[in-house]
This record gives structure tokens, C-alpha cells and sequence, in this order.
């Protein structure tokens, strides 16, 4: 221990010496009131004298441009246009269609083979089922129509259209074009099937189309004009056998 009494073995500064306590002091102004260091910049101008606020920095997503708002407006309109012209369209439906070809046991065994779904109720033969004649597969009417000896050929009635894709109008046979969405694109949006009844070898299948639904849709890069397109299978004597109802997704390209 040292002789002025310090055990840690260093001297100790007294405040009456002139050495700090280790207690920090803040500077006063000659008012008694604390000092700000801050640059005059931080400072604003008003009696409290706080911190100067940054500009409030607008919304994000917040109101459109003059430009914008005109141009969906615009949109808007046109679809809306668009719209009127399709709905005489709705509930518009083809004539009835026969298929040239009954249902024939060559090509349900195809269709069968084709699909992987060699189901024995399916065979002409005399094996045991639990229909009392062989059938076809649930699909198979919907895919018996088919261009017969000496029918046009619509790919080449189309050669010519340079708007022509080469795709057949499968789906909404006997339909009139809708005219007004002449120049957009079509996707696929799927289909709905409903089986009412397996159709029986040898029966006559017919089918009619209609336009069952068009309405509009938001889509991620715009209005899209949705198109339900109804289609039944039916026998000749106008048993329903299936029904296909397809949605088609037209667009601006």
C-alpha cells in the first residue's frame, strides 16, 4: 500500500486537485441550459428547435400517372367494347353431328392399347363383364369424329389464311368463329368431363356444340376473354353418353 493510502498502487486525482471523478460533466451554456453541437443544418428553424424532418417520400404503388390512368381507361373501354360485340355469341349452339364410323371394336381395342387400359369390357369377345354387351372406354365418343371419304379437308381450305395455325377446330365443331377476337391468342384453360353412360359397340354416336359462357378475366398481363365451349355426346335415339365442357383463354398476343 502506498503512503496516500491507495491500495491498487496508482494515484487517485481528487476533484479538489483538479482531477476528474470519473463522472462525465456536460457543458452548459451561460443560461444553464444544454449545449447543442449538432450542425445548424440539423437544427430547423421553429421555437423547439428539433431535428429537421426528411420529405415524406410518396407511396409505393400510389396513384397512376396522368398516362397510365388514360391508357386503362382506354383499355377499359375497348374491353368493355369487346364484350358487347361477344355476348350474341352466348348460347349459340351448331347442328347435330353424326360420326361417319359406329363404334367398332378395331378401333376400341386401338384406343384401348393406346391408353394403356386393356380393360376385358372393353374386348369383343364373350368374357364375363359387368356390362351386358362389350363397351368402349369413357373417352372414346369424344374422339370418333373424324373426316370421312370425300369430305373437304380443312387444312387445305385454310392453306391460304396466313392467320390459319393449322389447328382444327375440334371441340366446338360446327361453331361459328367468334369474329371479334380475330388476331388474339388461344390457350388451353382445360376441361370438365361428366359420364353419364359407357357407349356400346355398334351404336351410332352424334355430338352438338354450343357456346355455353364468355366472360372477361384479369389476368397477370391484362383482361383476358374466357370462352366455355359445351360439347355433348349422345346416341343416335339421343341418350346422353358424355359431356365436355372446354375453356379457352383469349388474349392479345
Amino acid at each position: 500500500m502506498r503512503r496516500d493510502g491507495n491500495p491498487y498502487g496508482h494515484r487517485s486525482r481528487s476533484p479538489d486537485r483538479g482531477g476528474r471523478t470519473g463522472r462525465r460533466h456536460r457543458r452548459t451554456s451561460p443560461a444553464g441550459q444544454r449545449e447543442d453541437r449538432r450542425h445548424p443544418a440539423q437544427i430547423s428553424s421553429s421555437p423547439t428547435g428539433g431535428r429537421m424532418s426528411a420529405p415524406a417520400r410518396p407511396p409505393e404503388g400510389g396513384a397512376p400517372s396522368l398516362g397510365e390512368d388514360v391508357a386503362r381507361r382506354q383499355e377499359s373501354t375497348s374491353v368493355n367494347t369487346l364484350m358487347q360485340q361477344l355476348a350474341p355469341y352466348i348460347g349459340l349452339q351448331s347442328e347435330i353431328t353424326m360420326a361417319c364410323d359406329p363404334v367398332e371394336a378395331g378401333a376400341v381395342r386401338r384406343h384401348a392399347q393406346a391408353t394403356m387400359d386393356e380393360n376385358r369390357a372393353y374386348a369383343d369377345d364373350n368374357a364375363p363383364c359387368r356390362y351386358a354387351t362389350p363397351v368402349a372406354p369413357p373417352l372414346f365418343p369424344s374422339l370418333m369424329f373424324r373426316r370421312a371419304f370425300g369430305a373437304p379437308d380443312p387444312v387445305q381450305m385454310r392453306a391460304q389464311d396466313p392467320h390459319y395455325d393449322g389447328s382444327v377446330t375440334a371441340g366446338s365443331n360446327g361453331l361459328p368463329s367468334l369474329a371479334p377476337l380475330h388476331g388474339y391468342g388461344v390457350l388451353n384453360g382445360g376441361a370438365e368431363i361428366e359420364l353419364y353412360r359407357y357407349a356400346r359397340h355398334g351404336e351410332q354416336v352424334c355430338t352438338r356444340s354450343r357456346y355455353a359462357d364468355i366472360r372477361e378475366k384479369e389476368g397477370r398481363k391484362g383482361p383476358m376473354v374466357v370462352v366455355i365451349v359445351e360439347n355433348d355426346y349422345s346416341t343416335a335415339a339421343g341418350e346422353l353418353l358424355l359431356r365436355v365442357k372446354r375453356t379457352y383463354l383469349w388474349s392479345r398476343k
